[in-house]
């Protein structure tokens, strides 16, 4: 488990205190954030895709997940979030439900069985339709069998259009196993897909493909990145290679400004601190 804390987190009254989750393609995540949206506690659980399929492993994660102090915690308010194994975006109002499989027919592997959803963006008249990965489906469904966990992208794709950056650019949510890219246009959103990687070399090679799609030259691009990584991290440092600038994204303007603590980075736990309620 990876594990952030701020000592002084107890002091801290349980009425101020919500808990974000985030289930991913290759990690779990419990984020405690307090009234002025700082992480006081961050634990992260992380797997690698390929040895956790059989229902004797999954359960064997959630039964580690439920040891966790976290786990049965009391808190004001909760999140609940969800990085699906395959998604894809439709225009509202070219959307239909009745086609909700149809839409998924390209993306979905043949052993992932799983039930289609789909949530509209209002403000970005789309509609996310989203099928979950085996294991995250039974996952979730042992841990919190009555929560529903949301797609990521309802808070997301909103906050990269708020972003003050016009032209064409690029946007990517890293973590251990998979690449989420992202492309706006003058703030409007035009692509994302989400690539799995097993070497440093699948990172760099998916980027470079959206890139060439979209007419993108790296060298005079600034890269937009989030998640698991910093300036140190292999991942990232083979990006520097390839383009002009790395830039990591945060959310610091929801964070009170007379707030020095910081446990951990903000492009870490960029979903947690969008997902306030």
């Amino acid at each position: 488990m990876v594990e952030f804390i701020d000592p002084s987190w107890e002091k801290e009254y349980a009425e101020n205190l919500k808990l974000s989750i985030l289930l991913g393609v290759d990690s779990f995540s419990f984020s405690v954030i307090n009234s002025k949206n700082v992480v006081l506690v961050y634990h992260e659980y992380e797997w690698n895709l390929a040895n956790i399929q059989s229902p004797s492993e999954i359960i064997s994660l959630a039964n580690e997940i439920r040891r966790d102090f976290l786990y049965d915690a009391q808190f004001v308010s909760y999140t609940f979030q969800i990085i699906p194994g395959f998604f894809t975006f439709i225009p509202a109002r070219l959307f239909d439900e009745h086609n909700i499989d149809v839409y998924l027919e390209h993306l979905t592997g043949k052993g992932e069985d799983t039930i289609a959803k789909y949530i509209e963006i209002v403000d970005l008249d789309l509609v996310i339709i989203y099928k979950e990965l085996y294991f995250q489906q039974h996952l979730s469904q042992l841990l919190y069998p009555d929560k529903s966990f949301l797609p990521v992208f309802k808070a997301i794709l909103p906050f990269l259009m708020q972003q003050d950056i016009h032209d064409t650019h690029i946007f990517c949510r890293i973590s251990k196993s998979s690449l989420i890219v992202f492309i706006y246009r003058d703030k409007f959103f035009q692509f994302s897909n989400q690539f799995y990687c097993h070497q440093i070399s699948d990172f760099q090679y998916f980027i470079l493909l959206v890139c060439n799609q979209f007419q993108l030259n790296p060298a005079l691009e600034t890269l937009y990145i989030w998640g698991d990584g910093d300036e140190e991290s292999e991942v990232v440092v083979s990006l520097k290679s390839l383009f002009s600038r790395i830039k990591f994204l945060n959310a610091q303007w929801v964070i009170s400004p007379d707030t020095k603590t910081r446990i951990i980075s903000e492009s870490k736990v960029l979903e947690h601190l969008l997902n306030i309620e």
